[in-house]
């Protein structure tokens, strides 16, 4: 996994210095040296088919070897933004599981608009094959 974050100097000043003697999580020595904890974290998910060459390089990966590809934000209970960040797994090695609640705060939707839901259109059944008989390709 490779991940990247984003968090304003204002909120957590001398933190390079901090991540070299981390021995945890990140969020925990957030937690621990600056009060900054996520109440709040919106996130989006994509399967990336053709990662970049750096992309592939950090995850030792060959080209087109799908990845996914994670954009998020966490916000703390006063409602300010405090990391914004991507994390990249190998789509091999990647499994999620979902919390929701019943609003979108941050991201919208791209290209799902209309979560209707339609029956699939009626297709006839396939025509039996006898044995021996070839079967052609529909023009």
């Amino acid at each position: 996994m490779v991940e990247t974050s984003i968090i304003p100097v204002a909120l957590a000043p001398d933190l390079d210095q901090l991540v070299g003697r981390l021995g945890g999580s990140l969020y925990d020595l957030l937690a621990r040296e600056y009060q900054l904890k996520d109440d709040y974290e919106e996130q989006y998910l994509e399967v990336v088919v053709t990662p970049a060459r750096e992309e592939r390089r950090l995850l030792s990966i060959a080209p087109r070897t799908p990845v996914v590809r994670i954009r998020g934000l966490s916000v703390d209970k006063s409602g300010a933004p405090f990391d914004c960040f991507e994390q990249l797994y190998r789509a091999t090695e990647f499994a999620f599981a979902i919390c929701g609640s019943t609003s979108r705060h941050l991201f919208p939707t791209p290209g799902f608009q209309d979560w209707s839901v339609h029956p699939l259109p009626e297709v006839p059944p396939p025509r039996p094959v006898r044995p021996g008989q070839a079967r052609r390709a529909p023009r």
